[in-house]
């Protein structure tokens, strides 16, 4: 602990006669010591005046007013430790729980939660509190626009801050938006790619449902999605020639995909039973294992246009449209059936 007098350079015994020399030494020494090191103390026990103090300041009530000018030690009180971190000349502050710093602001007036984030991401423009690891942030870009990301800071620029994918939640002008970018390099620029929203109107939409390069199969997540595709197509029965992919699209909701094609091909005989073969978008885990697994309907153009029924194929990922023709030739078969992906 500080002491204010310094030790005195005579020591001086009860019941003796002491020389007034000594007396006045010592006397003389208490009297600088105090000038030099004690503070100035009101009728409230409040430091007045400009005053100096290095080493520990311990307080054991509250502090009330200012402290001003570069804190070179820790001003402790009973429940935590508040202390400057860093050059005189820095800004840049630090508290401490239980002799741990778990909460710092930097110069540039953004925080940082955990003992790691001495430095946080140097945020510009606007602010923001990193929490845990560089780069996982509350940012307020600007007025009625915050971010909530993961894995990126931005400085002029997105960027990332380590090594890996990044995702974000955007609030701004009344739109809620979803995205993310690929994996990248720590300190790269990180290209944030929205994907879904949901706007003021509480419209929701997506940015890449529609033939996304990721094929949305398998049952583990339950897609929303669309798309074309060209399908393989055979013959069942009484089809030959050159099979033409017009149009097939695809909808994905949950795990019922609901699909619709129109395909040119050449019917070989009249009023027979004719099929079409034609694969499905999604690919499931295995074989449609009966005709029940798919359904719809179509059919087919000649002069007239006949109906037709769509079902699955046992032992193959492929659906039949059938119908019995009513001529002979080109035709093209419309149709559309829905399946559960498995």
């Amino acid at each position: 602990m500080a002491t204010i007098v310094n030790p005195l350079p005579n020591t001086l015994t009860n019941g003796t006669t002491a020389d007034a020399n000594q007396v006045m030494v010592n006397f003389n020494q208490i009297v600088n010591n105090v000038n030099s090191n004690a503070v100035a103390l009101t009728a409230a026990n409040s430091i007045v005046g400009n005053q100096s103090i290095t080493g520990t300041l311990t307080v054991s009530g509250t502090i009330t007013g200012n402290l001003t000018g570069n804190v070179t030690g820790n001003v402790t009180g009973t429940t935590g430790v508040f202390s400057t971190i860093g050059a005189p000349a820095s800004t840049s502050l630090a508290i401490q729980s239980n002799g741990v710093s778990n909460l710092f602001l930097s110069i540039a007036g953004n925080i940082g939660v955990g003992s790691s984030l001495s430095s946080p991401s140097p945020w510009n423009p606007g602010q923001a509190i990193e929490m845990g690891f560089l780069g996982n942030a509350l940012w307020g870009y600007q007025q009625g626009n915050i971010y909530l990301l993961s894995n990126v800071y931005y400085n002029s620029g997105f960027l990332y801050a380590s090594t890996g994918p990044a995702c974000y939640y955007n609030a701004s002008g009344g739109v809620h938006t979803w995205g993310s970018a690929p994996s990248g390099t720590i300190g790269t620029t990180a290209s944030l790619n929205p994907y879904l929203s949901l706007d003021q109107y509480g419209r929701l939409y997506g940015h890449a449902l529609h033939n996304n390069a990721q094929s949305p199969t398998g049952t583990t997540n339950q897609y929303i999605a669309s798309g074309t595709y060209s399908p393989t197509i055979t013959n069942g029965t009484n089809t030959t020639g050159t099979y033409t992919n017009y149009s097939s699209n695809w909808t994905r909701v949950g795990n019922v995909v609901t699909v619709s094609c129109a395909i040119g091909f050449n019917v070989t005989s009249n009023a027979t039973n004719t099929v079409l073969n034609v694969s499905i978008p999604l690919a499931n885990s295995g074989n449609f294992s009966g005709t029940t697994q798919a359904n719809g309907s179509g059919s087919a153009a000649f002069i007239g246009s006949v109906a037709g029924t769509v079902n699955s194929n046992n032992g193959a990922q492929t659906v039949g449209f059938q119908f019995v023709s009513a001529a002979t030739g080109a035709t093209v078969g419309y149709f559309s059936f829905t399946y559960v992906t498995f």
